[in-house]
């Protein structure tokens, strides 16, 4: 029994140490870029069980009418972790949640903040691409993250925008701060395009 108990304490150490980074590659945390505008810079790997696949930079924009979430995350569990960090910020209910491209970790996050009333917006030029696609993002990220209950992509079902972009430049005001969507043609996705918030001067 002896000869075991270091052997038990080492896996119990290296499941301890595991726990602890999980928790810490899965923190979403908003910084401030101006007053009122924030990001959340993502990982630089790949999708995985400890980051939830959200390895993607986030947007948060404070109007006095809403927040303002910028890509929504690649499943339900990673939308509950940028709800938190959302909530560390502002208690302001989130209103839009925009997204940027088709690529998962930019909108399969949307069925939980749709679910809370936020309107979903896009690029038209993606709605086909998200459509089509959407269930093949749920396959690969299930692979990558797993689907047991309250983890990976459990509960996550893509969800597409209901206001959809349609111009190659579009400008939209909520609580009188101006949001102007630039569409270049696609990038990752036919429907990637660029926020430039003109006030703010930041994109």
């Amino acid at each position: 029994m002896s000869s075991r108990r270091p052997l038990r304490w080492a896996l119990l150490a290296t499941a301890w140490w595991v726990l602890v980074g999980v928790a810490h590659a899965q923190q979403v945390r908003f910084e401030r870029v101006v007053d009122g505008v924030y990001a959340h810079i993502g990982e630089l790997g790949g999708r995985s069980p400890a980051n939830q696949g959200l390895n993607a930079n986030l947007g948060l924009v404070l109007t006095p009418a809403g927040a303002v979430l910028i890509d929504s995350g690649a499943t339900a569990q990673s939308a509950r972790l940028i709800e938190e960090a959302v909530r560390q910020i502002s208690p302001m209910p989130v209103k839009w949640v925009i997204n940027t491209g088709g690529q998962d970790h930019r909108w399969l996050g949307n069925g939980h903040f749709k679910a809370q009333g936020a309107q979903l917006i896009a690029h038209a030029q993606g709605q086909a691409d998200m459509r089509n696609r959407g269930h093949d993002h749920l396959r690969a990220l299930r692979e990558a993250l797993g689907d047991a209950p309250g983890t990976g992509v459990s509960g996550t079902e893509p969800t597409l925008p209901e206001r959809w972009i349609v111009g190659p430049d579009e400008r939209i005001e909520l609580g009188g701060v101006s949001f102007e969507f630039r569409h270049r043609g696609g990038a990752h996705t036919p429907g990637d395009m660029l926020v430039w918030l003109p006030q703010q001067r930041v994109l």
